[in-house]
């Protein structure tokens, strides 16, 4: 049913200009650059191209690779992990269209270019320069995602932490719904979507949860607002997110 559902708010535009976003502008601009010189250079040497049954394949895995890319940004709540497939193959492709514009070039200025590239590839991947957030965690992450624990820890009631849901099970709090699996279920809008939505204004009428954390601000959906109310004085630094507490909204 949640197929289906999301499939009626499938958006083919939005798919590729989120496509284009990240993979043009954001990812991997120096590989697409590497590769459109090497078919470039492969035509003006008027190289024959005869495929293998395993570059076939590697293709061939290639574009369902960027199908799936384009698929996934299109689709309601789908985030830059469906990315991933197309990061493999630009590691892969990146090294190999390097070579075969070495192979094909002669002249100094050109291989001098080609080196220039493998450089600035090398350079993105310390530098960081889009801002991405590092997924991999140092000890200072370690220790404030500790501290960010122990102090939910200490919280009275049950908490709700909508998009970390693991993170209450670590500490011995109850887990609730994930915010984007609850929205993917209230897209089918049949008899269960409708019973999900009553027991969660239920819960939110009733104050069942003293606190609720959000990693962005006022992105919580206008039902789960008139329950609530945020309360700025005890956002707190988790990693490199600041979580937005919200609090009951007492009438």
């Amino acid at each position: 049913g949640i197929p289906a559902a999301k499939r009626k708010t499938f958006d083919w535009k939005f798919g590729i200009s989120e496509f284009l976003n990240y993979v043009t502008l954001r990812c991997w601009p120096i590989t697409i650059i590497a590769s459109i010189v090497t078919v470039l250079s492969r035509i003006r040497n008027k190289v024959k191209v005869v495929l293998s049954i395993n570059q076939l394949i590697f293709y061939l895995f290639f574009f369902i690779a960027l199908f799936t890319a384009i698929l996934g940004l299109g689709n309601e709540g789908g985030g830059k992990n469906v990315l991933m497939p197309i990061a493999a193959f630009a590691g892969i492709i990146f090294p190999i269209s390097l070579h075969i514009m070495l192979r094909n070039v002669k002249k100094q200025f050109a291989q001098i270019l080609i080196y220039s590239l493998i450089f600035i590839q090398f350079i993105l991947l310390f530098s960081n320069p889009y801002k991405f957030a590092r997924n991999i965690p140092s000890a200072k992450d370690e220790v404030s995602q500790k501290e960010f624990l122990d102090s939910v820890r200490a919280l009275p009631g049950d908490v709700w932490v909508p998009y970390h849901g693991f993170m209450p099970s670590t500490i011995g709090k109850a887990t609730f719904a994930e915010l984007r699996a609850y929205g993917d279920v209230l897209l089918m809008n049949d008899e269960v979507a409708h019973q999900l939505r009553h027991d969660l204004d239920s819960n939110l009428s009733a104050h069942r949860f003293t606190f609720i954390f959000d990693d962005t601000l006022h992105t919580f959906p206008g039902y789960v607002l008139k329950y609530t109310i945020l309360n700025p004085h005890k956002a707190q630094v988790w990693v490199d997110t600041v979580m937005y507490v919200y609090v009951p909204q007492i009438n």
